[in-house]
């Protein structure tokens, strides 16, 4: 009985992604090398899986008092934008989360800073 070692690696930065198989017997007649397949599936949940980064300062004009350090922006209403960094097919969202707040009293501004991420 053959047996299969994978080491895999991936960096989610657009970079590249990796597999390497390793057979500790050659290859025989009831074995077969899937590292092909094996790629091909990872760059597909990397394609799905990988979020954008993102950092804004977003402008609202007045003095917004609601907004609180740590809440999570999930879209822009009446322009149907959408904040999540991953993919719409992605299992799990992504949000732009407030990390700064920024109040101009001479201007009548706020703004929401989020870090990069």
């Amino acid at each position: 009985m053959a047996q299969v070692w994978v080491i895999g690696q991936n960096q989610f930065n657009g970079v590249q992604s990796g597999f390497t198989t390793q057979m500790a017997q050659p290859l025989g007649s009831d074995t077969r090398d899937d590292s092909l397949a094996m790629q091909t599936y990872v760059d597909n949940v990397q394609a799905v899986e990988e979020s954008a980064l993102i950092q804004a300062t977003l402008r609202l004009f007045g003095i917004h008092e609601g907004y609180e350090i740590s809440n999570l922006l999930t879209k822009i209403d009446g322009r149907n934008i959408s904040l999540n960094r991953n993919s719409e097919d992605a299992v799990t969202k992504k949000f732009l989360q407030i990390t700064g707040i920024h109040f101009d009293y001479q201007n009548q501004r706020t703004d929401l800073i989020t870090a990069l991420g």
